[in-house]
């Protein structure tokens, strides 16, 4: 039997929702926020995104659409091309193959886990960034962005929260 075109939306939707406020929080990130200095140590709104979506509901955030993502940050950004790609995809691929390690445990261990990985991803980006230019560049713009970037963590996480358990309800249904 045919699902219903009721159905049929209400699954795109679902499956994209996720996407959408990566990308949403992507834009967010970008933004000129006019605070002087602020550029360099800015966070990495997408970092938190394709990791708890990933831990969480890997089908909802697939390797190209972290991939995507990660491209359109170094876009808008003018960073180095590819090295967001490059990054987000090495964080989706590393909490795909990680998540049972944190699914079922308490927020605390699921902070720690983005706290180990975002550190990485942090260092990676960092690293590529000074190949990339062929210099070493300054590290504590880096360490300002990872400590905001985990900082804004919770927060982004209880959204994200309710939006799976809005998607899980809307997918019994």
């Amino acid at each position: 039997m045919r699902p219903s075109l009721t159905s049929q939306v209400n699954h795109w939707v679902r499956v994209t929702v996720p996407g959408l406020m990566a990308l949403g929080l992507l834009l967010i990130g970008v933004l000129p926020l006019g605070l002087p200095d602020f550029g360099p140590i800015a966070p990495v709104l997408t970092l938190p995104a394709v990791y708890f979506w990933s831990i969480y509901r890997p089908d909802l955030m697939p390797a190209p659409l972290a991939f995507s993502l990660g491209l359109l940050h170094d876009i808008l950004n003018g960073g180095p091309p590819g090295l967001m790609a490059l990054v987000l995809l090495l964080v989706q691929g590393a909490c795909v193959s990680q998540s049972k390690v944190v699914v079922g445990k308490s927020f605390v261990v699921g902070w720690f886990g983005f706290l180990i990985i975002s550190g990485a991803a942090h260092l990676a980006a960092w690293l590529l960034a000074c190949i990339y230019h062929f210099q070493a560049l300054a590290f504590t713009p880096v360490l300002m962005q990872f400590a905001v970037t985990m900082l804004l963590y919770p927060f982004i996480a209880r959204l994200f929260s309710l939006t799976q358990a809005w998607i899980a309800r809307v997918e019994i249904e």
